[in-house]
């Protein structure tokens, strides 16, 4: 659009100075010819920043679907590795359950305390006697 803008004033500017309109076409020609060239440039400018933005948005984009793509693989590893221990676990808890049903009874803190307890000074007499 621009560049036939441009060709067709260029056409005009030819015709005015083949014509016997004289030097005031001319100079408007040439005015608007002046006008053509800075707005040109000004779009050229315009036009380079915006290639420039749309490069950094391109490489910025680029990054963050590589790390869209490394974040979704750890996401998808983390999550079978959780899968795995919930496996782990469900079948540590089954065995355990399965394994007290087979004992008839059920340890206590309390009771299990005083087991302690009692080894404790079973050792320490055991290690008394072998000493004196």
């Amino acid at each position: 659009m621009f560049v036939q803008r441009c060709t067709s004033l260029i056409l005009s500017i030819l015709s005015i100075v083949h014509s016997d309109s004289g030097a005031g076409d001319l100079t408007v020609a040439l005015d608007q010819n002046r006008f053509l060239e800075e707005h040109n440039t000004h779009l050229q400018s315009t036009l380079n920043e915006t290639k420039q933005k749309l490069q950094t948005l391109q490489e910025t984009h680029a990054k963050l679907c590589e790390e869209h793509k490394t974040t979704s693989q750890l996401l998808r590893d983390i999550q079978t590795e959780n899968d795995l221990y919930r496996s782990e676990n469900n079948r540590l808890t089954s065995e355990f359950d399965r394994k007290l049903q087979v004992g008839c009874f059920v340890i206590t803190e309390d009771c299990f305390m005083r087991f302690v307890n009692e080894m404790v000074l079973f050792l320490i007499l055991l290690c008394g006697e072998s000493a004196g």
